[in-house]
């Protein structure tokens, strides 16, 4: 199997008088890239801050693809070449409900004068909140294959959308203890 790391890659731009997209995309230089993180198959969706002095990375590790459950990983640094685990928690510790299928996905860093937050999303199969009446869905389904689908990938659409998101947060005076 192939390990897929997280890897912290530094960027530089100088930015003159143009401000579009292209110009911005030109004037980007790699000045560093360093591996920070080895554990795990799929590690993703990393958000980076500059906090009270140190780095923070978070992001979502140890799945075992795009679509698979994952863990929660924090780091934090104070010069960005070491980095010191702040926690690695697996997927079920950041659940807040039990019927959440994947807890803690796409988590962003909100840091304050006084307290680094944590926010997160979680998806959760809660059919009993998202159930599409069955005369919508005979609906829907008509004009899924109108639009050229077929009943598998209808079926796909519709299990995403009978899901229940969530967001979550968590926070720390120390950057060092979270709690939910």
């Amino acid at each position: 199997m192939r390990y897929i790391t997280l890897v912290l890659a530094g960027l530089v731009a100088s930015l003159g008088p143009e401000t579009n997209r292209m110009a911005w995309a030109q004037s980007m230089k790699w000045v560093n890239v360093k591996e920070i993180y080895a554990k795990g198959k799929h590690n993703a969706w990393p958000d980076l801050c500059s906090w009270n002095g140190r780095y923070y990375v978070v992001f979502a590790g140890h799945g075992e693809g795009h679509a698979e459950t994952h863990g929660v990983v924090m780091l934090s640094s104070t010069d960005g070449e070491t980095w010191d685990t702040v926690f690695d928690e697996p997927q079920q510790h950041w659940k807040v409900r039990d019927d959440e299928s994947y807890s803690a996905m796409t988590s962003f860093f909100v840091p304050t004068a006084d307290r680094l937050y944590v926010v997160f999303w979680s998806r959760a199969n809660s059919v009993e909140y998202t159930k599409i009446p069955a005369g919508k869905e005979e609906s829907l389904r008509r004009q899924w294959f109108e639009f050229g689908g077929n009943e598998e990938s209808f079926q796909r659409w519709i299990a995403a959308h009978q899901a229940s998101y969530r967001t979550g947060v968590t926070s720390s005076e120390d950057g060092q203890r979270h709690s939910l």
